[in-house]
């Protein structure tokens, strides 16, 4: 049994292979790649119209990715959740435009929720990472004369006990690869106060493994004469009804509210030179919770 078809088991869908289209009226799932990280194959797989699933069947892997997610949020225990927390994780996690990443392997133990369970066999699902994207139509803008799509990064979350393992560029990269081949998309979006994040988006968004530095960014890297950049930005700000957005500078104010500041904001070294850290504070002020509205073309 490989993962990805645990998962396809455990969800009740079909597996399809990547080199296929998916159906459109139906859930499914794709194994995008694997490759080996310290004696584990890791794989990431996307499930395909995972809004199509019913809600009992995606409870049962959502039982599986709270855990981490719960871990990178810093709550010590998930039954502490709120209803409406657990709600708004589960909705970050599957719901939306139909491009869930997940990424984790099997192994001889499942963690659920907190508990622990030895199994007979390696037959049980481990997701140490996932990427949510939704996708979006941006209507003519000044830059361009017909219309495109932005992909936005709802929802992301990584196992922060396996942190230096490159999960987050794994399935970052893996990402980008697949929605590339979206018809019409131009733009990735997602919204950060994370400095780390900006550097996984380079990483992850070069075309090959030399290119990293002509990655750019925005606004981190600055701009000028890209009316496209601040018409992407009022296009998902008005989508989200986003406030306090001042879109020539692609940054929102006090996006985040206090408790998810110091989750949001990442580790930050101030006695060790960062150029990315330092233009993001350049920009924005995270402890009042200010947030990059990141733009890549791709």
């Amino acid at each position: 049994m490989s993962f990805v078809q645990s998962i396809a088991d455990l969800l009740d869908i079909i597996n399809v292979p990547i080199s296929d289209a998916p159906p459109l009226d139906k859930p499914s799932i794709q194994l995008v790649s694997t490759q080996t990280n310290n004696d584990d194959t890791i794989s990431v797989v996307q499930l395909r119209s995972a809004h199509l699933i019913p809600s009992d069947n995606l409870e049962k892997i959502f039982k599986i990715t709270l855990v981490y997610t719960a871990r990178a949020f810093l709550v010590p225990d998930v039954r502490t959740l709120s209803a409406e927390d657990r709600h708004d994780h589960f909705e970050h996690t599957f719901l939306g435009g139909g491009n869930v990443f997940l990424l984790g392997k099997l192994s001889s133990h499942v963690i659920s929720e907190g508990k622990e369970y030895d199994i007979s066999g390696p037959t049980s699902i481990q997701i140490f990472s996932h990427a949510n994207f939704h996708t979006y139509d941006i209507p003519n803008s000044i830059a361009n004369s017909s219309e495109c799509k932005a992909v936005y990064l709802s929802g992301v979350a990584c196992d922060p006990e396996h942190q230096g393992r490159g999960f987050a560029t794994y399935i970052m990269t893996e990402s980008i690869k697949i929605l590339r081949l979206i018809p019409g998309v131009k733009y990735l979006t997602l919204r950060t106060m994370n400095h780390a994040v900006v550097k996984c988006c380079k990483r992850s968004c070069r075309q090959n493994t030399n290119d990293e530095q002509s990655v750019q960014v925005f606004p981190v890297d600055t701009f000028d004469e890209r009316p496209d950049l601040i018409h992407v930005c009022n296009t998902i700000a008005n989508i989200f009804g986003w406030k306090n957005v001042k879109p020539e500078k692609l940054m929102i104010e006090c996006a985040y509210p206090d408790f998810l500041i110091p989750i949001f904001k990442g580790n930050v070294n101030h006695n060790q030179e960062d150029l990315i850290r330092n233009r993001v504070e350049e920009i924005i002020n995270r402890d009042r919770g200010d947030a990059l509205f990141c733009i890549v073309d791709l």
